[in-house]
């Protein structure tokens, strides 16, 4: 039975009949519920969990800036996103961010430059920077400002690349920024 929590998939329950049927297929959801709600209660801060999750060591980068990042899926009744990060314990200034207000799905991928400690703090400030203006009510422009003001103010020798984009999921616009990219012909 699938382990879900909204629309994120978490894993799978294996469960052992000796035949299948509607009743059983029910029964048989409400272990997965509950086994859903009980990673979902615990992840944020149960180290257990995450030991039992990893197959390798992850750097100290790459730990804090999993700490900061959302769910891998998201969703609402219009619109789902899912984000993964490879090589998965190798990151340092790579990330993601995602969220649904409403019908509006605000996403976001940054890249600091570097695979060092101070990568990963560009990223979390510039996330931060975002976040903080996005729950605002800020533009995609006056998100970008924001960023741009925090990594001056607190990381000035630090160079972060991203893409922003807002969606309406009922219109179907789709607005975003290209930050820090080269343009290409």
């Amino acid at each position: 039975m699938p382990l879900v929590d909204g629309v994120e998939r978490l894993g799978v329950l294996a469960v052992r009949t000796a035949w299948l049927d509607g009743v059983r297929m029910r029964r048989s959801r409400v272990p997965a519920h509950l086994f859903a709600m009980l990673i979902t209660s615990k992840r944020a801060y149960s180290d257990w969990l995450a030991a039992r999750t990893r197959t390798a060591t992850m750097r100290l980068p790459a730990e804090m800036l999993r700490a900061f990042l959302p769910p891998r899926t998201i969703g609402s009744s219009r619109c789902v996103s899912t984000a993964v990060l490879e090589p998965a314990y190798g990151i340092a200034g790579d990330a993601f961010d995602h969220s649904v207000v409403k019908n509006i799905l605000h996403t976001m991928i940054l890249d600091a430059m570097g695979d060092d400690l101070t990568a990963g703090l560009t990223t979390s400030v510039a996330m931060a920077a975002a976040r903080n203006a996005r729950r605002s009510g800020a533009d995609l422009a006056d998100v970008v400002g924001s960023v741009d003001q925090a990594l001056a103010q607190w990381l000035p020798d630090s160079f972060c690349t991203g893409v922003l984009c807002r969606l309406d999921a009922e219109t179907g616009a789709l607005r975003w920024v290209n930050c820090g990219h080269l343009h290409r012909c």
